[in-house]
């Protein structure tokens, strides 16, 4: 057992680590990583972290953050457990849930936010961020998570702003790029590097093997499932063309890597929520020519507002062929909201039904030739998260492609269905004004 005692005043706290805790909780740059398997320890050394900038950082806010407010009870009630109730002087664990210390600590706050929304991480001040399962968030959360990193002290100096990221490893998404393509510090802890725990009998409980065990006890960024659609190897390298947008408009729902060029054509793939107006939604916009991707429209938003977010964002794109999956209730509420506002440029297939049709005939045929678009680097993927996305897209027991329990594949349908507009449709002055639409089985 390593560790320090942190004293403030007259209190005395004891900070306890195995070593590669310990080397973590000691680094002081600006971004570090604690990216470990399950059950080593992660989410606690992140509270301990926080403890310690508070204890030598007086009034030094804190953002800590949770892929949702399910996980986020369970980070809020670490930092509740080792928080000593003497320092607390208020705590709300209601969403968003906050503790505010006693005012011999300036009457500091955390400020607990979940990253469902994203968008929403604003309006606040903080010295310090902890990002816990940071590899279930998404590129904006950290994005406004960094942003955040501005509170001075009362003097007018800064703090020693840190942010740092404790998670079992999920995805090859912007994690993966900012602390193993980046010289960001981390530490990669395996389960059994526990001391608090009897690691090997509760690796045993859990029974897992191969990549799976790679990624939850070893603390690995690997693909899982052994059957992904997509290749490590092309994955890797279109992640290095994933980069900050350019714009971020509407809140952060709108992500522009490139302003539209006169006289090129675009195209724009939209997948839909399944919960009947509700859910998450996502557009891609590429460019026709070129694959590139230049836009994006990604949000938990109602589907008459998607449909007006697609308006404005393909028109600006000279008026871009859209293709709105159709299957849902969702798609046939923004496939007539861009109707009622006469959107001029909509996919018609050949029985003159308006928008794509995702079936158990062109499912498998449309993500096979998004996959090769992806190898073969005909597509630039800007979006990290979309990597994310792909990495976690695998063969279920049926046989069919999908994404893991608590992932998603939204970016990965919107990019298939848009592939499917530039591979058939056939560019004119206007844009796509006609296409041939074929399946293969």
């Amino acid at each position: 057992m390593l560790g320090s005692s942190l004293k403030q005043g007259s209190l005395s706290i004891d900070i306890k680590g195995y070593p590669k805790q310990i080397e973590f909780l000691q680094n002081k740059e600006l971004l570090s990583g604690f990216f470990g398997g399950w059950g080593c320890g992660k989410t606690h050394i992140g509270a301990e972290k926080g403890l310690m900038f508070v204890l030598k950082n007086l009034g030094g806010n804190g953002l800590i953050t949770a892929p949702s407010y399910r996980l986020l009870r369970v980070t809020f009630d670490k930092y509740m457990e080792l928080f000593p109730s003497s320092i607390i002087k208020r705590h709300r664990s209601q969403p968003p849930p906050e503790i505010e210390l006693v005012k011999a600590f300036n009457s500091a706050k955390l400020y607990f936010w979940s990253t469902d929304k994203p968008e929403t991480i604003q309006a606040i001040e903080v010295a310090w961020c902890h990002m816990d399962e940071a590899g279930l968030s998404p590129y904006l959360s950290f994005r406004n998570a960094r942003a955040r990193l501005r509170q001075r002290k009362p003097d007018g100096t800064e703090y020693p702003y840190q942010l740092w990221a404790t998670t079992t490893p999920r995805q090859l998404h912007w994690l993966y790029k900012e602390f193993i393509e980046q010289p960001h510090f981390f530490v990669t802890a395996s389960t059994r590097e526990n001391i608090y725990i009897d690691a090997e009998a509760y690796i045993g409980r859990i029974g897992l093997s191969g990549p799976e065990a790679e990624q939850n006890i070893e603390g690995k960024f690997v693909i899982l499932g052994g059957d992904c659609l997509f290749e490590l190897k092309g994955l890797e390298t279109q992640l290095v063309n994933c980069c900050e947008p350019e714009d971020v408009d509407h809140n952060g729902l709108v992500l522009i890597w490139k302003k539209p060029v006169f006289g090129s054509h675009y195209i724009a793939g939209a997948d839909c929520a399944d919960e009947g107006g509700e859910g998450v939604n996502d557009c891609i916009v590429m460019d026709a020519q070129t694959g590139e991707e230049v836009a994006e429209i990604y949000g938990d938003i109602a589907a008459d507002y998607f449909a007006s977010l697609i308006f404005d964002v393909c028109s600006h794109y000279n008026n871009a062929l859209v293709a709105v999956e159709r299957n849902h209730t969702a798609g046939g509420i923004v496939t007539k909201g861009l109707q009622d506002v006469d959107y001029k440029n909509l996919f018609t297939d050949n029985k003159g039904k308006i928008g794509w049709n995702t079936d158990s005939f062109n499912r498998f045929p449309m993500l096979t030739e998004y996959k090769l678009a992806v190898e073969n680097r005909q597509t630039v993927i800007r979006n990290s998260d979309a990597i994310g996305e792909m990495s976690t897209f695998v063969r279920d027991e049926r046989g069919k492609f999908r994404h893991l329990q608590e992932q998603r594949d939204d970016r990965v349908m919107a990019r298939a269905i848009c592939w499917q507009m530039r591979e058939k449709g056939q560019v004119g002055e206007a844009g796509c004004v006609s296409f041939e639409y074929k399946v293969s089985i």
